[in-house]
């Protein structure tokens, strides 16, 4: 595995140890995997030939949608004119944030699980 973003919730050894076992298995060692979350089970492409427009380059990758128990996201208070006692905004990843290093995480159990 060369490269790996994990926005899951599982740790990021957890993740590494099965990749690894599952790319040991059927052989193969020069690819990418994103794992993120999901209100299933379980999903996810995966791009033998790379996709130049979704991921930046040609190197074959995996996108693993995991279901959790948790759900993160991310939320800012944004103060407008407006709005002087500020806004709530939430973000499925920091990076979307208007000002991401003020965006604090929020992790919380999924109710809709039993």
């Amino acid at each position: 595995m060369k490269w790996l973003r994990n926005s899951s919730g599982i740790p990021d050894s957890t993740v590494k140890n099965v990749v690894g076992w599952i790319a040991a298995e059927l052989g193969i060692d020069q690819f990418d995997v994103e794992v993120r979350n999901c209100s299933g089970t379980l999903a996810g492409p995966a791009y033998t030939k790379g996709a130049r427009s979704y991921h930046g380059n040609r190197r074959p990758f995996v996108v693993l949608r995991v279901g959790t128990e948790t759900v993160q996201h991310f939320q800012q208070t944004v103060v407008t004119p407006r709005f002087p006692k500020g806004m709530e905004f939430h973000y499925s990843r920091r990076s979307q944030a208007k000002n991401p290093e003020l965006a604090s995480k929020i992790v919380r159990r999924d109710s809709q699980r039993p």
